[in-house]
């Protein structure tokens, strides 16, 4: 990701191209790679009945979506250095009280 906050696609999410060429720059570059931390994502606090059918998509594209690529991606390089990837969720996608559901049900896809 550049430092402006944007992948090279122009895009804040990750295209699979995007992720292809953060793989071959870290191959390039590092030499491999020990560890990913995936912990990014769009906190959307809305209610169900109050979210778009395009906020709900931005809402799996920017965790579930992204996190996939990025890890699928990595995996071979991750594997070369016996490395881990570390999935950071919210502290309460396991509770489910009244309030921001999106947000909780796609922070919970790595809760286990």
């Amino acid at each position: 990701m550049g430092r402006e906050g944007r992948w090279p696609s122009g895009r804040t999410l990750p295209t699979r191209d995007d992720v292809a060429r953060m793989a071959r720059t870290v191959r390039q570059e590092l030499g491999g790679l020990d560890v990913l931390i995936n912990n990014a994502g769009r906190f959307l606090l809305k209610d169900y009945e109050d979210l778009t059918p395009v906020e709900w998509e931005s809402q799996i594209a920017s965790t579930a979506t992204a996190t996939y690529y990025v890890s699928t991606t990595l995996l071979p390089l991750l594997r070369e250095q016996r490395g881990r990837i570390i999935n950071i969720s919210d502290a309460g996608a396991d509770r489910s009280p009244p309030g921001p559901e999106p947000f909780r049900t796609t922070s919970a896809r790595w809760e286990c």
